[in-house]
């Protein structure tokens, strides 16, 4: 962001950020100034700016990754509001109100990590029939969990044993946590 204050000056200053899909950190910030920055009413309060005092102020952000994350997030227009009080060169106290709109794009590339692993193998000998049951779990992660994924897709092939099909396939979730469920169809290839 950029300041500048050519006649006057800026007694007092906020600058509200709405309606985002990012937040400013907290984070000590080597300047005079910025007097404070709020994470969690997404503000930054500001102190007095002199007379032709031009200012840059690089505020770190942080993508809001809540486990509802909604597509519309990745590019949005937030509200960038600047509330004060400026001073003109004759000492009168002047409301400052300036509203700016800025459009913010998430881009990126996320990122996953699957394993699976054999967690049972059971033969069994039921009144002559046999079989074997077998269990995989299968694991799948975000790399960072930096931006959300819309869908994935997991395709695994079902082994064959003794050169027999299974007759069974039962797919189970042990969580759905960032999830709107799990969708499965089986595909039986020879």
């Amino acid at each position: 962001m950029k300041l500048k204050v050519e006649d006057g000056y800026l007694a007092s200053g906020e600058i509200k950020i709405e309606d985002a899909n990012f937040r400013v950190v907290e984070k000590e910030i080597d300047t005079a100034i910025i007097q404070n920055i709020s994470s969690s009413e997404n503000k930054i309060v500001l102190n007095k700016i002199d007379k032709n005092e031009s200012v840059i102020l690089e505020i770190p952000v942080k993508i809001n990754t809540d486990s509802n994350f909604s597509v519309s997030d990745l590019r949005k227009t937030s509200n960038i509001k600047l509330e004060g009080t400026y001073v003109t060169d004759k000492g009168k106290e002047v409301k400052l109100d300036k509203e700016i709109n800025l459009e913010a794009i998430l881009e990126g590339t996320a990122e996953s990590i699957l394993s699976s692993e054999v967690t049972k193998y059971v033969p069994f000998d039921v009144n002559g029939e046999k079989g074997i049951i077998l269990q995989t779990a299968i694991k799948s992660n975000l790399i960072n969990n930096k931006l959300p994924v819309q869908s994935t897709e997991l395709e695994i092939e079902i082994p064959s044993i003794n050169n027999k099909e299974p007759k069974t396939i039962s797919l189970s979730s042990k969580s759905l946590m960032a999830s709107k469920g799990i969708r499965s169809k089986g595909i039986w290839r020879k």
